[in-house]
């Protein structure tokens, strides 16, 4: 029997401009995506601590997701920082 995938959606603000912050997922992550809620704002995402001013996508007016399908993720920490202050980020998981 297939195992039943649930959603969980998490809203986070980024509240001051260029403060790295870390946001732990949940497990058995199958599908991922992180969008802005406000594409006029800019975020820096990263998978490595402190390098979400150095290594990092950005998510923006051009490219306001990031969707990873199909994937096996756990024990995953995400890194992001605003370019602006309270900059929102919505993260739809299914696992």
């Amino acid at each position: 029997m297939a195992r039943q995938l649930r959603p969980v959606n998490i809203t986070h603000t980024l509240g001051l401009t260029g403060v790295e912050n870390s946001l732990v997922l949940p497990n058995n992550i199958e599908d991922f995506k992180i969008r802005l809620r406000d594409t006029t704002k800019v975020a820096k995402i990263a998978w490595v601590a402190t390098e979400s001013a150095t290594n990092f996508f950005t998510l923006d007016s051009l490219h306001p997701a990031l969707e990873l399908e199909d994937v096996d993720m756990s024990n995953v920490t995400l890194y992001a920082q605003g370019t602006t202050d309270s900059v929102v980020l919505e993260i739809m998981i299914l696992g």
